[in-house]
């Protein structure tokens, strides 16, 4: 039913989530890590574009960084809703990805970086009359940002990413633009 499969792709945000969670702590003890948390538009595109309206998303991302390397790894959580472009429903995508992060600029206030990698897509199709659908897919990604670090822990970002699901039709792809706040922990 459409809401066991909805329930499913809930209980995937918890558990990302509180694995985020988890994993903050446990970097925090390491070298430098930080914690992001954000949301803003999502454009569809491509194929994707023709199915559906511009929507919104939220994420959240943990990254660790080694000791003075300006290269780290993230973990990232994104949930995104589009309606249907005819109207009568919506897409529903929730994404797990492991990324590497560049910073291109480790010292001073602001901070730009770029980051590419991958993971998994949960992707419904809700009508609202019918059943939905759910896929699970592969999916890469990349982007481009900047921080703004000032002397507290607490500072700024805005990004956008590509985020191409592969599909058994033609691919779904995506780019959402993200404004949000970046936590030092360590």
């Amino acid at each position: 039913s459409s809401d066991l499969k909805g329930g499913t792709m809930r209980r995937h945000l918890i558990l990302t989530l509180a694995l985020l969670g988890a994993a903050a702590g446990t970097l925090a003890a390491q070298q430098r890590a930080e914690l992001s948390l954000g949301g803003g538009i999502t454009v569809p595109t491509g194929d994707f574009g023709n199915a559906a309206k511009t929507g919104w998303h939220a994420l959240g991302t943990i990254t660790w960084f080694p000791a003075g390397d300006p290269f780290g790894v993230q973990a990232t959580a994104l949930f995104a809703q589009n309606k249907f472009e005819g109207g009568g429903g919506k897409f529903q995508m929730f994404a797990a990805l492991l990324e590497g992060r560049l910073d291109l600029r480790t010292e001073g206030a602001f901070r730009p970086y770029v980051m590419a990698g991958g993971g998994v897509t949960d992707v419904e199709a809700k009508p609202t009359s019918g059943s939905s659908t759910t896929r699970t897919k592969i999916a890469i990604d990349g982007g481009v940002g900047v921080a703004y670090v000032g002397t507290s822990k607490v500072g700024f970002f805005v990004q956008a990413r590509y985020v191409n699901v592969f599909d058994s039709g033609p691919d779904l792809a995506f780019a959402p633009v993200t404004a949000g706040i970046r936590i030092a922990l360590k």
